[in-house]
């Protein structure tokens, strides 16, 4: 059972150095405390009750798109290497991102705003600078790919930079329901991440 008085915390890194430098950082937040620290996300199958707060790596990036229900509380900081790890990872439901190479001082003020605000980083901001990045690249015909105009439109949502639940609230439709779509565009467009799909959306010219 967690302790009322402190948010809870579950660390998720490989890296046993970053792990316990998260640790040394959580311990300078006196209203934290240190749940567990593990290196991989198997080990969420043993937890009972939804954590409040998750930092993980990256490359666990798939927990925030198959979470239960009961976890909907639950804010996520994520430790991306890069822009679009950054981006793939807001879209899928992380509330906050730390570069790898970000100053260790950073994350302490990210924590509190997380956990105060609840609030979502701004996915647009990333997104617009992968768009910068891979202008002049050489347009796509958008008829090759066989999108049907719901797809078309999801697409140009990602493509302005709006996470997976804000696709289910603006389009009216369920969460699982837009999930099924994106995995649907994926396929057609033969990516394999958010950011890959807005790469290609603008040489679709959307």
């Amino acid at each position: 059972m967690w302790a009322m008085d402190k948010t809870q915390v579950i660390i998720i890194c490989k890296s046993a150095d970053r792990q316990r430098a998260m640790a040394r950082m959580l311990y300078y937040l006196h209203h934290y405390q240190l749940e567990a620290c593990w290196s991989s996300p198997s080990m969420l199958q043993t937890v009972e009750q939804s954590p409040q707060l998750v930092i993980m790596d990256a490359a666990f990036n798939q927990l925030l798109q198959n979470m239960p229900e009961t976890w909907a509380k639950t804010k996520w900081i994520v430790l991306a290497g890069n822009e679009t790890e950054a981006a793939d990872t807001l879209f899928a439901g992380a509330h906050q991102y730390v570069m790898n190479h970000d100053d260790p001082e950073v994350l302490p003020r990210l924590v509190e705003e997380t956990v105060q605000s609840g609030n979502q980083a701004s996915l647009s901001r990333i997104i617009q600078r992968i768009k910068e990045q891979t202008e002049g690249q050489v347009p796509e015909d958008p008829a090759d790919y066989d999108l049907t105009s719901k797809e078309k439109r999801i697409l140009q949502l990602m493509y302005q930079g709006v996470h997976l639940k804000g696709i289910a609230q603006q389009t009216n439709n369920s969460y699982e329901t837009i999930r099924t779509h994106v995995k649907r565009i994926y396929r057609k467009l033969n990516v394999g991440s958010a950011s890959e799909a807005v790469v290609k959306a603008m040489k679709l010219k959307f």
